[in-house]
């Protein structure tokens, strides 16, 4: 094979290879978008059901906690509610609630909600 023909068949195919990868870059955007999506559906989804079984027995299953409301507990019995509103503006604005400075809570309120999600209430043993 002539030296001219291999160079026109190596141009080719890198043109070719090129226009591919073109192609995939451009829909790179749209397919990461649709991954994060999902993802973070997947996210929501797990922590709906973590909240439903960790935390909605004394906070019920809207987050407010209202004194005398209905709550379940873990066999679906009605119970009342006995937990904090998780919505109130004391705990997520202003200054420190109460329940963290009988607690000799020294970090955030933001961080005091991340450990109470990932560890549990200090209390509950």
């Amino acid at each position: 094979m002539q030296i001219q023909v291999k160079i026109i068949i190596g141009t080719i195919a890198f043109m070719l290879t090129m226009i591919l990868m073109g192609f995939v870059a451009l829909r790179e955007p749209a397919r990461l978008e649709a991954t994060t999506n999902a993802a973070l559906g997947r996210s929501i989804e797990n922590g709906a059901a973590t909240f439903e079984a960790n935390c909605a027995t004394c906070h019920a299953a809207d987050g407010l906690g209202r004194e005398g409301g209905t709550c379940f507990d873990a066999a679906g019995e009605e119970i009342a509610c006995i937990g904090a509103n998780l919505q109130s503006p004391e705990l997520v604005c202003g200054s420190v609630p109460l329940r963290l400075e009988v607690q000799s809570w020294t970090g955030t309120k933001y961080a005091y909600i991340n450990s109470t999600i990932h560890s549990g209430r200090p209390w509950a043993g």
